[in-house]
Parts: C-alpha cells; structure tokens; sequence
C-alpha cells in the first residue's frame, strides 16, 4: 500500500510539473499580479447572502478599476492566444491529413476568440461607472451585475469546450496554449465572482420571492 501511494504521489508530481511547463510564464505573472490586485482592494467583501457592506462609489469604482485592469491584461493575452492558435491551424492545413485534429484546432481557437469577446464586452461596459449620474448608479449595478454573471456563464461553457477540444489534439505546442487559454478565462471569471459580491450591497433589491431576496443576479435563479 505504501508502494502504491508513492507511485501515485510521484505521478502527481510528474503530472503538475508538465502541466506548468504548458502555462506561460508571463501569464502566471500576469493572473497573479490580478489576483493580489483584487484582493486588495476588496477588502470590503461582503458575503453571498446579506446587503451589510459598502456602497460608497469611490470603493466601488476603485474595486471596478482593479477588475477592469486585470481582465484588460487576461483579454490581451487571450487574443494573443487566438493569434498564435489560428497560426497553428494553418501550419497543422499545410503540413497534415489530419482533418480531425485541424478541426479541433480551428473550433479551439473560436471559443478563445469568444471568450475575449465576452470580456472585452465587459470592460466596456464597467468601465462607463465614473461616468454614471449618481442616481442612476443602483440600477448601472443593477444591469452590470446580472450581464457580469451572465458572462460568467459564457465563459465557463467556452472553457469547457476548450477541455472537451484538447483531448482530440496531439500538438504540445498547441495543447499549452489551450491550457494557457483556459487558465485565463478561469482567472477573469474568478475576478468576476468577486466583483459580483463587491456590487451586491449598491445593487437594486430584487422583486420578492426570488431564490435570493437580496440579489436580483442569484446564479440559476430563473426569477421564480
């Protein structure tokens, strides 16, 4: 018994290390510097379930900034990926009679595209707060909140495609930079469930009866 968990540790061991090789290391740099961004600057967290925490709009704009900031560098890099999956595709056209593999290549470096599209979408759409009359800033939230998990929803269906996409693919080279790819959707979604708890106080309450009485984004609620 002894034996086995040690080959199983060591196969652990062998499995992360070939994994992070895949990962580019400025996007390592790039997702930590996001997520020490964020933590700093919601310290004002508060909570899933109650609507005690900070509305004042210099908080919340500092907090929108911070996130704005970091999905702007992960949606950058997503293109980069974009561009350099596309190239593969076409190498893979020209070298290979591998229709199966060019293909999950080619529907790979779409749902990158998509995913990019969701976030630039986003960091638009956020980044109009400084701009927002005071009195309409609850229902801005409101809207930004309910589009921000709706994006959290786009963006975990386009990561899991990338997964399903990757078992069909044999190029290493290729395979990192899915994997790169998928680690920086996972990054800009977790920056957006924390952003969505830092909106949760300043949102409008949502009509009675809902799953959550206090959020009128409740992940699944069909509003029931």
């Amino acid at each position: 018994a002894g034996l086995n968990i040690g080959v199983l540790f060591l196969r652990a061991v062998s499995k992360r290390e070939h994994l992070m090789k895949t990962i580019n290391c400025k996007f390592r740099q790039y997702l930590l510097l996001a997520v020490m961004a964020l933590l700093g600057g919601c310290a004002h967290d508060t909570g899933s379930h109650n609507r005690i925490g900070s509305t004042d709009p210099d908080l919340l704009e500092k907090d929108i900034r911070q996130v704005v900031a970091a999905c702007q560098v992960n949606a950058s890099e997503l293109d980069r990926i974009y561009d350099r999956l596309h190239n593969a595709a076409v190498d893979e056209a020209g070298r290979s009679t591998n229709d199966l593999q060019l293909g999950n290549i080619q529907k790979a470096y779409l749902y990158v595209h998509q995913a990019r599209l969701v976030a630039a979408y986003q960091i638009r759409l956020l980044s109009d707060f400084p701009y927002v009359k005071e009195s309409r800033r609850a229902d801005f939230l409101t809207l930004r909140a309910q589009d921000l998990d709706r994006a959290i929803s786009e963006m975990e269906a386009a990561a899991s495609f990338l997964e399903v996409y990757a078992a069909f693919i044999q190029d290493r080279r290729v395979l990192g930079e899915i994997e790169t790819g998928r680690q920086l959707i996972s990054g800009t979604i977790y920056l957006y469930e924390k952003l969505l708890k830092t909106l949760r106080p300043a949102v409008n309450p949502a009509a009675p009866f809902t799953r959550d009485p206090y959020s009128p984004f409740s992940r699944g609620s069909s509003g029931e």
